[in-house]
């Protein structure tokens, strides 16, 4: 699904715009099809399912970083580093993890930078909450 728009919208960074944008459009069509369930088919597009969308994606992607690194974080106690699935989950997790840990070094042998990025997304998710209402919790 994402290959063809790769063709046209390019990359920042490291950052695949074109997979964001298919995220994207993905919640926010959510949010549509749940408004036509709901209103018997009449809609009117709006700016709304556009904030809504996205907000929905940043509550989404929040989520699955937490679940991300709680599992890394279970792995490492276990795991002896070989696993396929724990390079793709340091993949996806260090670069939020080293600017933390050259802030807050090893103490001991125990990395704390994952602790840090819990209280970190904690924080963040209450000051959504505060900012948006309750909603923010409904997403």
């Amino acid at each position: 699904m994402v290959a063809p728009l790769r063709r046209v919208i390019p990359s920042i960074g490291s950052i695949d715009m074109a997979t964001v944008l298919f995220a994207y459009l993905l919640s926010v069509g959510k949010f549509v099809a749940l408004v036509l369930v709901s209103s018997g088919g009449n809609i009117s597009l709006d700016a709304g399912f556009f904030i809504w969308g996205g907000l929905s994606l940043l509550k989404a992607a929040g989520g699955l970083l937490f679940w991300v690194l709680l599992i890394r974080a279970i792995l490492s106690w276990v795991s002896q580093g070989r696993s396929p699935i724990e390079y793709v989950f340091h993949q996806l997790t260090e670069p939020m993890l080293a600017p933390i840990r050259r802030i807050i070094p090893a103490m001991g042998g125990f990395d704390l930078s994952v602790l840090v990025l819990f209280i970190l997304l904690q924080f963040a998710n209450f000051l959504m909450g505060d900012l948006i209402g309750p909603i923010w919790y409904r997403l």
